[in-house]
């Protein structure tokens, strides 16, 4: 393609616009076309531009454009040399760094070595404190169990009533206690004596029978279970079932908040008691009947009056939420557990903690007073079950079997066995006299256990299964009686009537169900 040469006049015009003289081009654009207008200059085209003032320019364009990028270069260089010189100094740094690192390592794998032979050297003689600890709290425990039946055996032959006549005045004096106002926190409590636990009474049969119109739960007639009343009790998962000791009422408790009292066989409404700020994870009556008691996510434990279905006081000592509560057979005592990992003893009366027991490594899910006993027993999530002097506040056994969580475990009315279920399905019983485990159930390895409970003839064990099920069990061999299926979610709570007519279990699908 021929190179066409540039006008003479095309040439200044590129010229002084390249160099930016705007002010002398608009002066050569006015000169010259006024000149040409008088036809001082010739025509366009007469004359034209060397080729050599064109190739000039050109050149003198591209050797501005190269001295720009070379300058851009230099500036990118000496920043890319600044970079690598940090780096080099940060890698020898960190090799300096890793090497000190190394040497510590190999001096921390040398002290660990030497720990765990000394831990091996001590183990047998740990072994051996163990065991003398362990023989000192039984034999403590079995002294004071002795001291005080040699103490009720006195008052028997002193009097043949006593013991009827201590349980009375046991029950009237809760009752008393009972009806005094709790103060509330932050204020003085009146200079009143604080209750004191009584000696162990032996569990004889007398004293152990259930109400006398029981009907006891049998082989024979757990086939003949039906399912009855489904009552639509909550608006949210109803995490506990408890159930009257004297006459045929139930109390409900829910993640929404509230307790709700229920005719045991009917299932009418019978009252509602609002006032915890959290769900509620626990309930439990009194032995008398005229207190109910109320564990909740708020970290605070409520009493109520359920006759007049108002709040009696306010227990509020735990730093997180309370999982289960239980009452003393005087109605003097409450014990509760947290996931704070604390068991806390409460003196009713003067509504503050008498004890704080502190033995387990995790969240307490679960405790329970011995019928007419000083024992409480308590389950755990790190998979220990332990058995406690409530007097003392020493821990007298651990108990382990379980490989996970423990959400329950509960004596039987004579206190002669304990059940304990887990989170991975598991239920041990155990005998309180030799503490071995009397039998295992396995049958459901991969459905949670969330609670447990005899029946008051210990005849019949109750497991609140995770798969909408409750597992009815013998509950001194083990063999499945009856698995009752009516929940559409997880059961969370079970409870027998005193009076032995009905059976209540209470589910995350919000309902409570009866079986008679």
């Amino acid at each position: 393609m021929a190179q066409v040469s540039e006008l003479p006049e095309d040439f200044c015009r590129n010229f002084l616009y390249r160099n930016d003289l705007k002010k002398t081009f608009e002066s050569f654009q006015q000169e010259w076309f006024a000149q040409t207008a008088l036809g001082s200059i010739k025509a366009v085209g007469q004359a034209e531009t060397p080729e050599i003032y064109r190739i000039n320019q050109e050149l003198s364009d591209e050797l501005t454009s190269l001295r720009e990028e070379i300058s851009k270069l230099r500036t990118t260089s000496a920043i890319a040399e600044s970079n690598s010189e940090k780096c080099r100094r940060e890698r020898d740094y960190h090799r300096l760094q890793h090497r000190r690192i190394l040497h510590e390592k190999e001096e921390l794998a040398l002290d660990l070595k030497k720990v765990v032979a000394r831990c091996k050297e001590l183990e047998p003689h740990v072994a051996v404190l163990e065991g003398k600890y362990e023989n000192m709290l039984r034999q403590n425990m079995l002294t004071s169990i002795d001291r005080d039946r040699a103490k009720f055996q006195l008052s028997t032959l002193q009097s043949p009533a006593a013991l009827s006549s201590s349980l009375k005045s046991a029950t009237s004096s809760s009752a008393t206690a009972i009806k005094r106002p709790l103060m509330a926190p932050g204020k003085t409590a009146p200079l009143e004596r604080e209750a004191t636990m009584p000696i162990d009474h032996p569990p004889t049969a007398q004293a152990t029978q259930p109400l006398p119109a029981y009907t006891p739960w049998t082989a024979a007639r757990m086939l003949r279970l039906s399912p009855g009343l489904a009552i639509k009790a909550h608006s949210a998962a109803v995490s506990c079932v408890a159930a009257h000791p004297t006459r045929d009422q139930l109390a409900s408790g829910s993640d929404d908040g509230t307790i709700r009292l229920w005719a045991g066989v009917t299932g009418d409404s019978e009252g509602v008691l609002e006032g915890h700020r959290g769900w509620i994870a626990a309930c439990e009556f009194s032995s008398d009947g005229a207190t109910l008691a109320s564990a909740s996510g708020d970290a605070s434990v409520k009493l109520w009056d359920t006759t007049k279905q108002e709040c009696l006081g306010t227990l509020s000592e735990h730093s997180h939420p309370v999982w289960s509560i239980s009452y003393h057979h005087t109605s003097l005592f409450l014990a509760s557990g947290s996931m704070d990992s604390t068991i806390k003893i409460w003196d009713i009366a003067v509504g503050r903690s008498k004890l704080t027991m502190r033995g387990h490594h995790d969240s307490v899910n679960s405790v329970q007073f011995q019928y007419l006993g000083n024992s409480l027993l308590s389950a755990s999530a790190d998979r220990t079950v332990q058995l406690w002097d409530a007097r003392s506040g020493l821990m007298t056994k651990t108990l382990r079997g379980h490989g996970s969580a423990v959400n329950s475990a509960v004596y039987n009315r004579t206190g002669d066995y304990i059940a304990s279920a887990d989170a991975d399905g598991l239920v041990l019983v155990w005998d309180t006299r030799q503490l071995h485990p009397l039998w295992s159930n396995h049958d459901y390895s991969s459905v949670a256990a969330n609670r447990c409970a005899f029946d008051h003839g210990g005849a019949v064990l109750a497991i609140a299964r995770d798969n909408g099920a409750v597992s009815m069990l013998n509950a001194i061999t083990g063999d499945q009686l009856d698995e009752l299926h009516g929940h559409n979610e997880s059961v969370l709570g079970v409870a027998f009537a005193a009076s032995g007519r009905y059976f209540a279990c209470s589910g995350s699908d919000g309902t409570v169900r009866l079986w008679s």
